[in-house]
């Protein structure tokens, strides 16, 4: 996984010629250990699926645990941005 995660990382930006500061857990999912080994290979922040059922991870790992909606053919904006619950992005600096 540690070799996985850097190396992807490092293909990408060379890639691209950008830094790659994000990551989305394939399938969404991961535990504490996996979100550790992504802060290590240099990600900012990392996104889940997991809706509501974080692990609860303490600052700064908690940005590693962001969730992400799953988009469908019946998914409207109503049921991603809903008007009454702002989205507020966490801090990516320790």
């Amino acid at each position: 996984m540690r070799f996985e995660l850097r190396k992807s990382k490092e293909w990408l930006e060379d890639l691209i010629g950008k830094e790659v500061e994000l990551f989305a857990y394939p399938g969404g999912d991961y535990n504490a250990g996996v979100a550790e080994e992504t802060f290590l290979a240099g990600y900012k922040a990392a996104f889940t699926a997991r809706v509501n059922k974080k692990l609860g991870l303490e600052p700064p790992f908690d940005r590693f645990e962001i969730p992400r909606n799953w988009i469908t053919q019946k998914t409207n904006v109503s049921d991603i941005c809903p008007k009454r619950q702002p989205f507020n992005f966490p801090r990516l600096t320790p």
